[in-house]
């Protein structure tokens, strides 16, 4: 089986904020089932889950269609570039 390491590396990034994310098995319970466990490294996402590691990693891949999520994100870059060149407009005058 992969190692933990391993496996954080097939991670996308947090779907809520961007940042990276790892990936953990432990035992937990009377039962001692595996636990696997997936967690931002920013936020309090996370995902725990008793599927195989390959399955979770899909699930936690997992993203809608964000050609929305993308048009704002251009946008806000263009907002950002008009502010910047405001702002250099500003110090020239």
């Amino acid at each position: 089986m992969n190692d933990n390491r391993d496996i954080s590396n097939k991670l996308k990034k947090c779907p809520f904020c961007g940042h990276v994310a790892f990936f953990k098995t432990t035992k937990e319970g009377e039962g001692r089932k595996c636990l696997n466990k997936i967690r931002c490294t920013n936020c309090p996402a996370n995902m725990k889950t008793v599927i195989e590691p390959e399955l979770a990693i899909e699930v936690w891949n997992k993203r809608e269609d964000n050609h929305e999520w993308q048009q704002l994100e251009h946008e806000q870059q263009q907002c950002e570039l008009e502010d910047g060149k405001d702002e250099q407009r500003n110090q020239k005058v």
